[in-house]
């Protein structure tokens, strides 16, 4: 009896080591790094703070450290809205001392009843400061969507569009699973039926499309082209810069962007007939468009992601293991419009690839 006791001991303990080997690894192995990066927010609605969420996390679980050798705070760690007091934390008048620098979301925070803004866009002195202290300093930054689109004041959105070698078209769209759900902003209902004088009626899978003069484009799944309406690939410039290569289906926002001096690392492909194919053509929406651009200026770096890439909600919040990312990568979907499979699969690993240049 007592040696099977012994056996059972032997056999939990050695079970217990196995599981645990991941944290012990992450504690004990891996190296933690400062790397000071200013994560600007101006869209934290609620207190998920999802918009930049992912990249907290990120930093954290890579043990990218800022320069007192402390994590990130989720909730600490950002210029921006602060939704739980409905106060402003500016951005800082001195940027130098940070290596990267973070444009989650300019979209802002609007009123749930009135829909007017609070609090939100790139102002021409935030642009002017981000630009200066960049160039300066030589930093490397990121951004994403909604960093051009409105509310950003068009001179700030010239400014940085130099700052990252890009020119936004004036389009940004979405993928929604339903379009009859009420994921679907009521702005683009009220939108379409003043445009087509008929009820929205639309349900089922689709893209909407919708420029800055207001023109709205709403492609159902009839007219798809027999595949997943949105996809994004690495181009061969990406494969190369990043030692990246997957094909995913994107499911959420992204705006429409076209290189001017910068490199594409990746693009986004639309799935459709050619009967709307014909009609985003008319408007000058292409069927190929970046999706991540890198432009290398005088001694700093800019990446753009055309997309809601930081944006996650669903992320566990225990980072301190090694391996975590590899099994979210293997473990997450990309199906039935969920999101969590392109941060895992296409996010996370060019992050950790750029980070760890």
């Amino acid at each position: 009896m007592n040696k099977k006791i012994g056996v059972l001991v032997c056999a939990c303990l050695a079970a217990a080591v196995l599981l645990s080997a991941p944290l012990w690894h992450w504690i004990f192995l891996k190296d933690t790094e400062k790397l000071p990066m200013l994560i600007f927010n101006k869209t934290a609605e609620d207190d998920t703070l999802r918009e930049h969420k992912g990249i907290t996390w990120l930093l954290n679980h890579m043990k990218k450290t800022k320069e007192d050798g402390t994590s990130y705070s989720l909730a600490d760690d950002y210029s921006g809205y602060l939704p739980a007091s409905k106060k402003i934390r500016e951005l800082p008048g001195d940027l130098s001392h940070y290596s990267h620098l973070y444009l989650a979301d300019s979209y802002g925070v609007r009123s749930n009843k009135s829909g007017e803004l609070i609090y939100g866009e790139m102002t021409l002195e935030e642009a002017d400061r981000i630009q200066q202290s960049v160039k300066t300093n030589a930093q490397t930054i990121f951004a994403e969507f909604n960093t051009f689109a409105e509310p950003t004041e068009p001179e700030a959105r010239r400014k940085l569009e130099d700052l990252f070698g890009l020119e936004w078209t004036g389009w940004t769209g979405r993928y929604f699973l339903d379009l009859g759900s009420d994921e679907v902003p009521e702005w683009v209902k009220r939108s379409y039926e003043t445009q087509h004088s008929k009820t929205y009626r639309f349900s089922g899978q689709g893209l909407i499309l919708v420029s800055e003069k207001e023109e709205l484009m709403i492609v159902p799944e009839e007219d798809f082209g027999g595949k997943h309406p949105l996809s994004f690939s690495f181009t061969k410039q990406g494969k190369k810069e990043l030692g990246l290569d997957a094909e995913l289906k994107y499911n959420y926002w992204f705006d429409i962007m076209e290189p001017a001096g910068a490199k594409v690392l990746a693009s986004y492909h639309l799935h459709v007939n050619a009967q709307t194919e014909a009609k985003l053509s008319e408007k000058g929406v292409p069927l190929s468009m970046p999706a991540v651009l890198h432009h290398s200026g005088r001694g700093y770096d800019a990446y753009y992601f055309a997309g809601d890439y930081a944006d996650a909600n669903d992320i566990p919040d225990f980072y301190q293991a090694s391996g975590i990312t590899d099994w979210k990568k293997l473990t997450s979907s990309d199906k039935k419009g969920r999101t969590d499979g392109f941060f895992w699969k296409a996010y996370v690993p060019m992050m950790k690839t750029i980070l760890e240049k």
